[in-house]
């Protein structure tokens, strides 16, 4: 596995689910940053903050981000738990469409050239095997004054052949990941990477050899962590031959986490609501960059159209969507 690139560990921040909880700095997980580049205006992206569904149902109502500043130091972002989307099929999985200014120092996935799917995965040869890494908030290490999440790495034990069931009972598409998840690190990205020099099927005594290539090699966003599986062991007396009376047992992690396919957070960012937003967007900056006119707040040429202002557009585009159901459930 080689060194991570610094950039992925800005794509992630914490989840905290009050913000008495985020003071005290004990509870909550993680969570990342993913960018969804506009159709017309391809360079823009529109940010999205993805963690775990069981993350952010245990909040009271709100939900806290906490993110690092550019000068290091972590600061909070209050959401609404009603604003965030959820899974239609009830994937542990919950995405929040988020406007980040530049004092914010962030990295983000992009969905087109980093999101895992099913046409890469064939075409790639990926599985058991194959390397992972996961960065996440390492609970009691995660930073006093900022973020500072932790690497673990690993390997694809299963794929996603057969679902597992949450606590629920809701049947989660999940790969098996053989790599020690504990709790902090829900919501935590998961990538895979194809080691060049390796030797992969069906030529297994032959390395690759071929020179790095993204396209080719990775690192892919696998997905999201969101359970690690466990086993039960009983409790024995000193001669640990004997179990203790009456029968006792203790949690054991297995070591095997549970990882939701990035397709799947995919599937949430394609719902019509998201994607209206996203095209309403697109095209107001379009028409401002024919027209002439110039963007709001900026006195430069209109092909000038920067992140801010799209940042600004996306508020705009956000307050008329509400606007718009306020006025539908009123009828």
């Amino acid at each position: 596995m080689p060194a991570i690139d610094p950039n992925v560990l800005q794509c992630v921040f914490y989840v905290h689910p009050s913000p008495n909880a985020a003071n005290a700095g004990k509870f909550g997980g993680t969570g990342f940053l993913v960018g969804t580049p506009l159709e017309d205006n391809y360079h823009l992206n529109q940010l999205y903050a993805v963690t775990n569904r069981h993350v952010i149902a245990g909040a009271s109502g709100e939900v806290v981000l906490g993110i690092n500043k550019a000068d290091g130091h972590r600061e909070y972002i209050h959401t609404q738990n009603a604003d965030w989307f959820l899974h239609p099929d009830g994937q542990d999985v919950a995405v929040y469409p988020i406007v980040l200014s530049p004092d914010y120092q962030y990295n983000f996935i992009g969905t087109r050239l980093f999101f895992l799917t099913p046409q890469i995965v064939h075409a790639r040869g990926i599985g058991p095997g194959d390397d992972v890494f996961m960065v996440g908030r390492f609970i009691g290490q995660d930073g006093a004054q900022g973020n500072l999440p932790t690497a673990r790495f690993g390997h694809i034990g299963r794929m996603n052949a057969e679902p597992i069931k949450d606590g629920n009972g809701v049947e989660q598409d999940s790969f098996l990941v053989e790599m020690r998840s504990i709790p902090g690190y829900s919501g935590s990205p998961v990538f895979v990477y194809i080691n060049p020099t390796l030797a992969s099927p069906p030529s297994f005594m032959t390395p690759l050899g071929h020179p790095y290539n993204q396209s080719q090699h990775g690192p892919w966003l696998l997905g999201i962590d969101w359970s690690h599986l466990t086993s039960f062991s009983a409790v024995l007396n000193k001669d640990k031959r004997s179990a203790v009376e009456p029968p006792q047992w203790v949690e054991i992690n297995s070591g095997m986490a549970g990882v939701i396919p990035a397709w799947r957070i995919q599937e949430i960012l394609d719902l019509p609501e998201l994607v209206m937003r996203r095209e309403e967007v697109d095209r107001m900056i379009s028409e401002e960059l024919q027209d002439g006119s110039p963007a709001p707040d900026v006195a430069t040429e209109p092909a000038a159209f920067t992140q801010s202002d799209f940042e600004q557009a996306l508020r705009k585009v956000s307050r008329r969507v509400e606007s718009s159901q306020s006025d539908s459930e009123k009828k």
